[in-house]
């Protein structure tokens, strides 16, 4: 692709990173993504979540955690699928305690507005779309 003077987009790399985490090509992908950053790609909320996903499936559950709020600070809004993504992950590699801690993050900034409404209706509506997730 290069060769022809195209450049590769977030969507190109993206693809290739999962399918280099999928056969357990781990410095393989974080070498793509490295070479996405330097290219000025800007990363979007699908890429960031196939890096985090792609560090918890190889269990370095640490090294994610920093740079999901790396992420996080540069912007990045991870969606309801992101953590879906997250937490599955998490349950491969038997990490319940994480688990919670992606819960936590996602709920925390919705439940405390909430919770200050004076309108009680507020929280069942709220508490009615966090069911749908897991009909």
């Amino acid at each position: 692709m290069k060769d022809s003077g195209s450049l590769p987009n977030v969507s190109t790399y993206t693809n290739l990173m999962q399918q280099l985490f999928r056969v357990k090509e781990f410095q393989k992908a974080m070498n793509l993504f490295n070479e996405m950053t330097e290219m000025g790609v800007k990363l979007d909320t699908l890429a960031a979540t196939t890096i985090v996903a792609g560090y918890i499936s190889q269990n370095r559950v640490s090294k994610m955690w920093k740079v999901f709020e790396n992420m996080k600070g540069k912007g990045i809004v991870f969606s309801r699928k992101s953590y879906t993504i997250f937490v599955n992950e998490l349950c491969k590699v038997s990490r319940t305690n994480d688990i919670f801690r992606f819960k936590m993050d996602r709920v925390q900034p919705v439940i405390w507005p909430i919770l200050s409404e004076k309108d009680k209706g507020a929280l069942d509506l709220w508490l009615e779309t966090e069911r749908e997730e897991f009909d």
